[in-house]
């Protein structure tokens, strides 16, 4: 991906993390990506280098059920596991030792309880959640998820409407960041290139 596309795509997570539950707009870039929704791809060619492992967790495929879930081998690497090894020189790694964890279908089942969420001494070192998702709004959707956010700089709290994840999957979500600092940083990506992101400094609630 050209260096300029990247610092676009870059600086534009960079305002949706420093501004929980808005959202923003990616560029629209020619993007030859393995799945039909090309924008979580042109984040992850964005964050993704060789000193950083990522996870890809399949809930259209494997259902989001831990049982299923563990079906898939760590050495398990599928078209887009080579991809983003091939474009970011980033590897695939266990789901608890991963840097990112991609996530399709809008679940994981239990596959979040796994995820790294820092440490005390060093909360920073906590994984980032990219969620393909149908649609981001600011509206309830009617097969949608409504997500209630509060936290710094939002004393009223802020509304989020997300077409594409299960409720459970919200529930998830709010109990991994119940402990800040501990916590994830989450960012979801719609397939009209709209993205949002809550950091852990936010609390979640549907």
């Amino acid at each position: 991906m050209d260096a300029s596309v990247s610092q676009q795509v870059f600086r534009k997570v960079l305002e949706a993390m420093a501004r929980p539950g808005r959202i923003v707009k990616l560029p629209d870039v020619p993007l030859a990506s393995p799945t039909s929704n090309k924008y979580p791809f042109l984040i992850l060619s964005t964050l993704l280098d060789h000193e950083v492992g990522f996870n890809i967790v399949d809930g259209r495929i494997f259902g989001g059920r831990e049982s299923d879930l563990k079906k898939r081998s760590d050495s398990d690497s599928g078209p887009i596991s080579d991809y983003l090894s091939s474009a970011t020189g980033s590897r695939e790694v266990s789901i608890e030792d991963a840097d990112f964890v991609l996530i399709f279908g809008g679940r994981s089942g239990s596959a979040i309880g796994r995820v790294k969420r820092g440490r005390l001494e060093y909360p920073d070192e906590s994984a980032t959640l990219i969620y393909d998702v149908d649609e981001i709004g600011n509206d309830l959707f009617s097969d949608g998820s409504f997500l209630i956010i509060s936290g710094p700089g939002m004393p009223s709290g802020r509304n989020m409407a997300i077409k594409g994840i299960d409720e459970s999957e919200v529930e998830e979500l709010a109990k991994a960041n119940s402990q800040f600092p501990l916590g994830l940083d989450i960012i979801f990506s719609d397939k009209t290139g709209q993205v949002a992101c809550l950091p852990r400094s936010v609390r979640v609630r549907c």
